[in-house]
């Protein structure tokens, strides 16, 4: 009974997280550009693609945050558990780091090469 009300709770939440990405996230033309014939149009694809992706992975970094808090509350002293969510927010956060650095990678480059 408690792994089914896990599933349940992890399923609803993630319902209530994705709602508003699937709802107001997209921008959503119905051409989109298939051949990049500039350094312009191949850009706008990349950062097309940059944007999805970084609202998936949002996503998925508030679902491991709210697993997390999730296991500290239901750890009731359980070492392991704690240590788990713990490691959960420590991955979570390295998880932001590395989107940061990809977007500012991605920034640079658009920089350096003028477009």
């Amino acid at each position: 009974m408690n792994r089914a009300r896990k599933i349940i709770t992890i399923i609803a939440l993630t319902a209530v997280v994705l709602t508003p990405v699937l709802v107001l996230g997209g921008d959503w033309d119905t051409d989109p550009p298939v051949v990049a014939d500039s350094p312009d149009q191949l850009f706008e694809v990349l950062s097309r693609v940059r944007n999805f992706l970084f609202a998936i992975l949002g996503v998925a970094i508030v679902l491991m945050l709210l697993y997390a808090a999730y296991e500290f509350i239901t750890a009731s002293g359980n070492e392991t558990k704690i240590s788990k969510g713990r490691d959960m927010v420590k991955y979570a956060l390295i998880g932001v780091v590395i989107m940061l650095l990809a977007g500012g990678i991605f920034g640079i480059v658009q920089g350096v090469l003028g477009v």
